[in-house]
């Protein structure tokens, strides 16, 4: 439904209520004073529910877009190649496979020659050099 401009929220909400009121009393639905009350406190909690779940669904699409963010940067790194001579821990640990302490030792032991010299930190094996060496370089 659409809210026309310069017609404020509250209003809106406030005309809809009292339709509502007015074809429930018209149907005969409402007779007491008492229904109207419990009728309006049952109403207030639904939309005090909906404003809650709108506002959780607003924080988790904000939250998705962040990680869609983080996996655009994830997916940079893999296309451009790392220099390990220049990197900061924080685009090492990005690299699947090393972590903090790793990405520590290798910028501890800088300045590298070719990637190869890698596999002489403990912890930085012929393995893992066979997976990453590919997207790294000096």
């Amino acid at each position: 439904m659409k809210v026309k401009s310069g017609y404020r929220t509250s209003e809106f909400w406030f005309t809809l209520v009292s339709f509502i009121f007015s074809g429930l009393y018209l149907a005969g639905i409402l007779k007491e004073n008492d229904q109207k009350e419990q009728l309006i406190e049952i109403i207030s909690h639904g939309v005090e529910s909906v404003i809650l779940i709108s506002g959780q669904i607003f924080i988790l699409a904000k939250y998705i877009r962040g990680r869609s963010e983080v996996k655009k940067i994830a997916e940079e790194v893999k296309i451009n190649k790392i220099n390990i001579n220049t990197a900061s821990e924080e685009e090492l640990i990005i690299i699947k496979g090393i972590g903090p302490s790793l990405a520590s030792a290798i910028v501890d032991n800088r300045p590298f020659n070719s990637v190869s010299e890698l596999t002489k930190i403990k912890g930085f094996g012929k393995s893992l050099y066979s997976k990453l060496h590919k997207q790294l370089t000096v």
